[in-house]
């Protein structure tokens, strides 16, 4: 994940007034120092605003709102989203933009279902991958992806809004009305729990106290893992199978004929060192498919390709399909953690192959 530390960044109006506010509260005390945080005895005990510890937590908790509430996937085009009105943070966000990203990719698989005909997967990747590099780039981030859903947050552009009663929550005393602080929290939750709920995304009933719940969310990212790898190895077994049958049946002397000599040398180490630790094994009965790796793999099709063009279709996305399939497996053999976003990431790349061995 790119570091993210928002500048610069445009908001609305409304969401203008309600920080401008409380700097303005700062810069007013006689010889006062800006503090990071807000001071509770500006508000009421009850104010939504004493929850927010930096300034930047304001546009956040809107940013996040506003994605929860749309259900839209941010803007393709790069033009950047004016409002008239900016202010300077220079405050990091990157853990917080993280999460935003990975809920973003869960949304963007929801709203677009991998196709079942081959000829779609191409143009899938295309734009899947493409709205994966937005979501790393900086610029895009913040001058695009955050203003979008802010405005977002900032709809209906009235006293309506959250933005708007966000700004008139410390005003509230003990009004049950729909800008007093535990309504906008409440609604906060409940437009969170929905949209959760919309991604297919599974919650823990908080309400069990017997439940470890770290323990838990530790366990369902084992059960995938798990299962991620599992359907690595079967497509390694499968894409095994696959080169041997096509190569084969096409030259049974393809070895004697192969270019790359750095592939050559490695698989021929690796049968080197079997037959060297294990002398009851004869070289006749060695299989030479069995010692290939999934890089080893890439490197013969590729130089076979007219074998293979009629199967996989494009090089380079072969090619880029390997080069994250080795990296998802690398990761689950050496028992690296995955966060969220490299989990969908690998399932989509597992289901570009299985699609294409399904055939075979």
């Amino acid at each position: 994940m790119v570091e993210v530390e928002i500048g610069i960044l445009q908001m609305p109006k409304e969401l203008y007034d309600v920080i401008i506010r409380q700097k303005n509260q700062y810069e007013d005390r006689e010889h006062a120092e800006k503090p990071d945080d807000f001071s509770k005895d500006l508000y009421n005990d009850t104010s939504y605003l004493t929850s927010f510890k930096r300034y930047i937590d304001i546009p956040l908790i809107c940013l996040f709102y506003g994605l929860y509430k749309s259900r839209e996937l941010p803007p393709e085009r790069s033009t950047e989203i004016s409002f008239g009105y900016t202010l300077e943070f220079g405050a990091k966000a990157t853990d917080q933009i993280d999460l935003f990203n990975n809920l973003l990719f869960a949304l963007w698989v929801e709203k677009n279902p991998v196709p079942n005909e081959y000829s779609a997967l191409i143009g899938y990747r295309q734009r899947l991958y493409g709205f994966l590099d937005r979501l790393q780039d900086l610029r895009y981030i913040t001058k695009v992806m955050i203003p979008f859903y802010l405005q977002k947050a900032n709809e209906p552009n009235d006293e309506k809004s959250f933005v708007n009663r966000l700004k008139f929550s410390e005003y509230v005393k003990y009004e049950p009305i729909d800008f007093s602080p535990e309504y906008l929290a409440l609604e906060f939750f409940n437009v969170q729990k929905e949209f959760m709920k919309y991604l297919k995304i599974e919650e823990i009933d908080k309400g069990a106290q017997s439940i470890d719940i770290d323990k838990i969310a530790e366990m369902k990212k084992v059960g995938i893992t798990d299962q991620l790898e599992r359907r690595v190895d079967n497509i390694e077994i499968r894409l095994r199978q696959l080169i041997k049958s096509q190569i084969t049946t096409k030259d049974a002397q393809f070895w004697d004929k192969i270019m790359n000599h750095e592939l050559k040398e490695d698989v021929e180490n690796r049968i080197r060192s079997k037959l060297h630790a294990n002398p009851m094994i004869k070289e006749s009965d060695i299989d030479i498919f069995d010692f290939f790796t999934i890089y080893n793999y890439k490197s013969i099709m590729s130089e076979f390709w007219i074998i293979f063009e009629p199967i996989f279709r494009s090089k380079s996305d072969m090619k880029g399909q390997f080069e994250e399939l080795t990296n998802l497996r690398n990761a689950l053999k050496h028992n690296h953690k995955l966060t969220p976003f490299e989990m969908k990431k690998g399932d989509v790349t597992l289901m570009w192959f299985e699609e294409i061995l399904k055939n075979y």
